[in-house]
């Protein structure tokens, strides 16, 4: 299930959700974060909406980018239980995120 969240609504969204939340920082100008939207796709597909992707415009939402410390795009992190893990920048694959999940505790 893809979504766009904002600062006005991430806390809602990600940070008190039930389940864990992959969160995808990015921008409409970013020609990797539009090359990446189609692994997002499918990865959703493999879920089947049992993990939310948040979509955060980081020119819109500079100060969520700049709380996690987001100095590229596009960036991925997992929230679970209001914390966030490690960010992955510019997954080459989705096999890359698909590991990347399992390490940050993601599983299908």
């Amino acid at each position: 299930m893809l979504f766009t969240v904002t600062k006005e609504n991430f806390a809602a969204k990600v940070e008190q959700a039930e389940g864990p939340v992959l969160v995808e920082f990015s921008a409409t100008w970013c020609s990797h974060c539009q090359q990446l939207r189609p692994l997002l796709d499918e990865l959703d597909k493999k879920f089947d909406g049992r993990l939310p992707l948040a979509l955060i415009d980081t020119d819109h939402d500079p100060e969520l980018a700049q709380r996690l410390q987001v100095e590229f795009i596009p960036s991925l992190v997992v929230y679970k239980n209001g914390n966030h893990g490690a960010l992955l920048t510019a997954p080459a694959s989705l096999e890359a995120m698909e590991g990347w999940l399992q390490e940050q505790g993601v599983t299908e």
